[in-house]
């Protein structure tokens, strides 16, 4: 789902039709261009340092190598492709409004793009499922490492299936060098459609009752204690669980907004558009696809700002607390009695740290 396929989308709808006159697609103004590469490398800077922070910040600390943390490892790797190969072969191509990279590359971005809005749906529903355990079944056991890890390679094993399609359906072809072409447009619908249902419609219908179940949960008993079952839970506890479901929940919303125009967009190509669309709608596109891509550089953002041990791993990495070190020194002795305090809490409470 990117530039070359809206493009093909169109074709395709419009195969009894006239095709459209030459360099139709091809002006954009000088300003869409600029910002559009500005806003493009921005992504590309933030997604690809951030995420592999991300990645670093999980993997140096092992008492947060946790089922969340790793799910959400396994979101920044995705995100780290997409950065690195999905944005500038589409900013190249929306560029140029050609394919000059050849038939291998032709078929395996589109493929990547699949694959990264699949696999970022369902680890979004592994950490759903992950937090609803942690929440609303609090004497359950926690996910292991190992069942993190199982469920991972089965949310990739099940993205490439979905993706598989685009495989075969991309080819060499004018009059854009790479194009998405199905045996019948009613196939082209039918692949639009599952991809609308089962990577964002149904998987958001899922998230959102459960989200709500939980914080319905938290917050109805944040100032109690478990009458039912007799146990008192540490407060800091409960405090980090609420922290970290805000998290999420951001992180979905921030997920919903950013994949909403992209399916709107091709549902109304497959199922809504008759003749040609006007001269604007493609610097309007080529927008709403960087809007795509922004989901790709803006956890890390969400990471830092509302989970302390993301920010205390990403400060630790940019050596960001190196100018306060003779301050801490100074101050040792009246403040850092409580940050133990913490970590010592923290100990038993593993399963559950973000």
């Amino acid at each position: 789902m990117d530039f070359t396929s809206t493009i093909a989308a169109m074709n395709i709808s419009n195969v009894t039709t006239e095709p459209p006159p030459p360099g139709f697609y091809v002006y954009d103004p000088l300003w869409a261009i600029t910002l559009r590469w500005i806003i493009g490398g921005i992504i590309v800077l933030v997604g690809s340092v951030g995420n592999v922070m991300v990645c670093a910040v999980v993997y140096k600390n092992q008492r947060m190598q946790t089922a969340m943390n790793l799910f959400l490892v396994n979101l920044a790797v995705w995100d780290i492709l997409v950065c690195l190969f999905n944005i500038p072969f589409t900013l190249i191509y929306n560029h140029l409004k050609s394919w000059p990279f050849g038939l291998f590359w032709c078929k395996t971005m589109p493929t990547l793009q699949v694959m990264n809005l699949s696999a970022s749906t369902g680890s979004l529903v592994a950490i759903t499922v992950e937090r609803y355990r942690a929440i609303c079944l609090p004497f359950t056991p926690p996910l292991s490492k190992f069942q993190a890890k199982l469920i991972i390679a089965l949310v990739s094993m099940t993205s490439f299936l979905v993706a598989l399609p685009e495989v075969g359906a991309y080819t060499l072809s004018p009059p854009f060098g790479c194009m998405e072409i199905f045996h019948s447009p009613t196939l082209r619908q039918a692949y639009s459609l599952l991809l609308f249902l089962a990577c964002y419609l149904l998987p958001l219908m899922f998230i959102a009752p459960a989200y709500t179940r939980m914080i319905f949960k938290l917050w109805n008993n944040r100032d109690e204690n478990s009458p039912s079952s007799g146990v008192s839970e540490d407060p800091k506890n409960s405090r980090r669980k609420r922290n970290v479901l805000r998290m999420m929940v951001i992180v979905v919303l921030c997920y919903a907004i950013c994949m909403m125009p992209t399916y709107a967009i091709f549902l109304w190509l497959d199922f809504g558009l008759t003749g040609n669309p006007p001269r604007v709608f493609f610097i309007l596109l080529s927008f709403m696809q960087m809007l795509n891509f922004f989901n790709s550089c803006v956890n890390p953002i969400i990471y830092w700002c509302l989970s302390e041990q993301f920010s205390k791993g990403f400060k630790k990495i940019l050596r960001c607390n190196k100018f306060h070190k003779s301050w801490t020194r100074q101050h040792s002795s009246t403040t850092s009695s409580e940050p133990n305090v913490q970590n010592t809490v923290n100990h038993s409470t593993v399963p559950t740290r973000v």
